[in-house]
Order: structure tokens, then sequence, then C-alpha cells
């Protein structure tokens, strides 16, 4: 858990947070029951984090996968629900952010984070095992398009 001071321009107080997670295990990915756990203990000691799921400002929902990958087209109904208005999206690990969805485009801003582990994915995006990937894409600019 990183606290919306991680980053002074977030205006935490006017945003929700949807953390998703995976129906069922995969790999060594947490759960959605496992991360609803998990949120639970961190907010006895974090006042932050329990401030914002009191307010119904953070939520954990399953992607209703299984897999480490995440085909976005194929996600829960809960998912959409929660995702709908998004201003930003964020992937997690190499499945999700490079195998999967490396150059899918979103109608927010999107943040594709990994550790390339596999020297196939790695080749295939011009890295070595180890690197990291981080890919910020902004939406164009209203006065751009």
């Amino acid at each position: 858990w990183a606290s919306c001071r991680w980053h002074a321009s977030l205006p935490c107080a006017a945003r929700k947070i949807v953390l998703a997670a995976n129906e069922l295990p995969s790999l060594n990915d947490v759960t959605a029951d496992e991360t609803v756990a998990i949120v639970e203990q961190l907010a006895e000691d974090d006042e932050d984090l329990a401030t914002l799921i009191t307010a119904e400002m953070f939520e954990v929902v399953s992607t209703g996968n299984d897999v480490p990958l995440i085909d976005l087209s194929e996600v829960s109904d809960e998912l959409n629900e929660a995702a709908e208005g998004a201003e930003l999206v964020i992937l997690v690990g190499m499945g999700r952010a490079v195998e999967s969805n490396l150059d899918a485009a979103f109608t927010a801003d999107a943040l594709k984070l990994a550790l390339l582990k596999d020297p196939a994915v790695a080749r295939r995006v011009g890295g070595e095992v180890y690197d990291c990937v981080c890919k910020y894409e902004p939406l164009p600019d209203a006065a751009e398009s």
C-alpha cells in the first residue's frame, strides 16, 4: 500500500481507488479474497487507508479471472462497473502489463509496470531479463486532438 502522499498532484479526497485481483489463484498472484484480508489488516495501521475505506473511496473487486494475463474484454461485470469513468488504469505484472496489454489503448491515462522475468517476453520488448518496464500513457489533451 502506498499512501496517496506518494505524489502531491493526486488529490486523493476527490478520487476512488479500485484494486482488482484474480478470483482464483494463479501462479503466485494474490486472489481478491486474500486482497480484502490484506487491505483490512493494513487499514488497522494506516489511518489514510482506513479513512478511504470508511468513505467508500477504496474498493477491492475480482477480475473474474484465474490466469496471470488479463483479457480486458473478459473481466467480471463487477470490475467493469467499478472501473466505469476511471481516470487512471494501472496494470502491474509481466502478464497483465506487458504480455497482454502493452499496446492496449485506454480511455483513461494508463501506467504499465512490470519486471521482465521471461527471456522471450524480454526479447519481444527489446529488453533483458530483470529489466523493469514503466510505461505511462496519458490521454491526449483534448486541445491536441
